[in-house]
């Protein structure tokens, strides 16, 4: 069993309703992630005062701060002097050692009376002197989730995030209304998206009735109109709701990682919090940033770590972008964001990774010779022996290279950079099955396909046999995440003995 440590540290009497919500939420983590072998260990008091009084426990409680994983700091209307001395020892671990990852979240109040002089004293110190983003929230569903993103971040198995029907899923099962989420519930894309698809199914449910009553031909070919218009559009939403907790995801990695963070950025993540959209697009997409550019561009490398802000503003107007779903005029936005970036990590030497970002976009947009184009770029970058990327980032990027080759007719380069792929999944697996398993299912699935496709039936049965036996093991563990690729895996092995009589 692996043990996370959370610590959650706050003010006595203020969010004492929050600590509790947020232990049932843990409570319900830990049910959700039993089979995965995972246990989260939430440490928080709700008796400070008299474990101090009794003398010594802060000590321990010092020492718990310096073993989690994960420390969250809440404050509402005051800073309490336990609390501050905890952030500080937190602080000096990260400083140290980088761990514990320090996560602030400050709660909203109605008017700046509510809260004590030393709160706004502490945010302005998080500010301008350790450069700490701090977040907000009103409704404690947002913690929630900051608390849920940042274990993803951990990757500690394949358990699964999803935003579907109005609510955060972890493997299929609901843990977070959107609605209480203003970074959710402020998309307007989002919104309207999901306010018609329950439109198209009340007229999906209409026409069935109808048709069932009366099955003639009028009458069927209104009942598949409808199921088609639905499907298009549960497709749409799909995407928006996929790139949305993408945009969650690059947000909780800003905001916990020590990065020191633009103002632009600071000033973006701060609407984010409050769902507004528009907001961030206009702050992202100031005409002034051009012109710092131009200024720390000239300073050369002792602008290295502006540039690299500026970078990062990009990428973050471009995920704002994405999860407002793709128009062509915002397709031709994106590629020429993407193209900016990429000229600037070229010319600064800096990290080249967004390449598979941006050839994933490309894919998606069905641009394959430019896709193709920046993948092996990437692959070059990451293939210097001097500074090799990670085994699984160089995995990731023959997984793409080959769905790319085999989509423009180069099977035999498929086939190479698809066994390249397999050789490091069998490596990361054998070392950690939970977190790499799925990943090594895909390979031996993508080369099942591949052999199917060019009459090399007694491999591709063997990789897809391969893909099932692991998958299978996932399924019994974990069906919310994988029982759509275990159906996936005996779907192809039918179509396979179909195509051989068998």
């Amino acid at each position: 069993m692996k043990k996370i440590k959370i610590f959650l540290a706050s003010s006595i009497e203020d969010l004492r309703d929050d600590r509790l919500q947020v232990g049932d939420f843990i409570r319900q983590l830990n049910e959700i992630y039993l089979d995965s072998g995972v246990h989260f260990s939430l440490i928080k008091c709700e008796d400070y005062d008299n474990a101090m009084a009794s003398g010594g426990k802060q000590q321990e409680y010092d020492r718990e701060i310096r073993d989690s994983e994960l420390v969250f700091f809440l404050f509402f209307r005051k800073v309490g002097a336990y609390t501050k001395h905890e952030f500080e020892v937190a602080l000096e671990a990260f400083q140290k050692a980088q761990k514990p990852k320090i996560i602030t979240y400050f709660k909203y109040v109605q008017s700046l009376d509510e809260a004590e002089g030393e709160v706004q004293a502490f945010m302005q110190m998080l500010d301008m002197e350790l450069k700490h983003y701090y977040n907000a929230y009103g409704h404690v569903d947002t913690l929630k989730l900051g608390i849920l993103m940042q274990i993803k971040l951990m990757r500690l198995d394949d358990s699964q995030i999803k935003l579907q029907d109005g609510q955060v899923c972890l493997n299929g099962k609901a843990v977070i209304k959107a609605e209480n989420v203003p970074m959710l519930s402020g998309n307007a894309t989002l919104r309207e998206l999901t306010r018609q698809k329950q439109q198209l199914q009340a007229e999906l449910n209409q026409c069935r009735s109808a048709y069932l009553e009366d099955p003639s031909p009028e009458k069927e070919e209104s009942f598949f109109a409808a199921s088609a218009a639905l499907n298009r559009l549960s497709k749409e939403l799909t995407e928006v709701e996929k790139q949305t907790l993408e945009l969650m995801t690059t947000v909780a990695e800003m905001s916990s990682d020590g990065r020191v963070l633009t103002h632009r950025q600071k000033e973006a993540l701060k609407q984010f919090n409050q769902g507004n959209y528009d907001a961030v697009r206009m702050i992202l997409e100031d005409e002034e940033r051009e012109n710092e550019l131009q200024r720390a561009e000239n300073r050369a490398e002792t602008a290295k770590n502006e540039i690299r802000g500026y970078v990062e503003e990009e990428l973050l107007l471009i995920k704002t972008e994405q999860a407002l779903g793709i128009t062509t005029q915002r397709a031709e936005k994106i590629c020429a964001s993407y193209e900016k970036v990429m000229d600037l990590t070229e010319k600064h030497d800096l990290d080249k990774g967004v390449l598979y970002d941006y050839a994933a976009f490309l894919y998606n947009q069905k641009n394959y010779d430019a896709a193709i184009t920046a993948t092996e770029k990437l692959r070059w970058y990451w293939s210097n022996p001097s500074k090799p990327a990670k085994e699984e980032d160089q995995a990731r990027v023959y997984i793409a290279l080959g769905v790319l080759y085999k989509n423009t007719q180069r099977v035999g380069d498929a086939e190479q950079v698809y066994l390249k792929a397999l050789e490091i999944y069998e490596r990361l697996a054998s070392r950690n099955p939970a977190a790499y398993q799925p990943d090594l299912a895909i390979s031996f699935n993508n080369l099942g396909n591949l052999y199917k496709n060019t009459q090399r039936h007694a491999e591709a049965e063997q990789a897809h046999l391969k893909a099932l036996e692991i998958r299978q093991r996932l399924a019994a563990r974990n069906p919310a995440a994988h029982e759509l690729d275990l159906a996936a895996s005996f779907n192809n092995l039918g179509n396979l003995y179909s195509d051989t009589q068998r």
